[in-house]
């Protein structure tokens, strides 16, 4: 997926510290977005690799939200899903409260509401127009095991201070 230079700059608003990466680039960037290869089929657990492609594990009870496409291209957020008993539209004004809730629940105090609407906004207009393959996409948090597993960070100093830093992955997966 290639961004636009207005989602890019959505990435840099909220406050961040300047990254130097290895091969010199500097960066502000709140949010990062990567695909990854896999090692094995549970590395990135709940998705499970498979001959059929990358799939939500069939055992998984954990939280997600599942957007279905339906027929006329509208797109709806599975009430099964997503909590609420009634199938409803996805209209900008009145569930962006409800998408933007889910992910501050599942991000847990690591992310604050406008580094959540950085992230939001980079798949807003992406999922509303049903511009993924497939009929049905799923979001979910990715569990703490399966971040360390897929990525790690180094941060040094000049000087010598206490870091704290924290991590939220959300995994994507679409479906037929």
């Amino acid at each position: 997926m290639s961004f636009s230079p207005d989602i890019i700059d959505i990435w840099r608003w909220p406050a961040s510290f300047l990254l130097e990466f290895a091969d010199g680039t500097h960066e502000k960037f709140v949010y990062y977005e990567c695909a990854l290869t896999p090692q094995n089929s549970y590395d990135f657990y709940p998705a499970i690799l498979t001959d059929e492609g990358t799939v939500l594990d069939p055992e998984y009870h954990g939280e997600l939200m599942r957007f279905i496409k339906l027929d006329d291209g509208k797109v709806v957020i599975d009430p099964v899903a997503e909590g609420s008993g009634v199938r409803r539209e996805l209209q900008q004004a009145t569930e962006y409260g409800n998408v933007h809730e889910t992910l501050c629940s599942w991000a847990g105090g690591t992310m604050k509401s406008d580094e959540i609407n950085a992230m939001w906004s980079t798949w807003e207009d992406w999922i509303y127009n049903g511009s993924w393959s497939g009929n049905t996409l799923v979001l979910f948090p990715l569990p703490e095991e399966t971040v360390e597993r897929m990525s790690s960070i180094t941060l040094e100093t000049k000087e010598e201070h206490e870091i704290e830093y924290s991590r939220f992955y959300v995994g994507i997966i679409s479906e037929q």
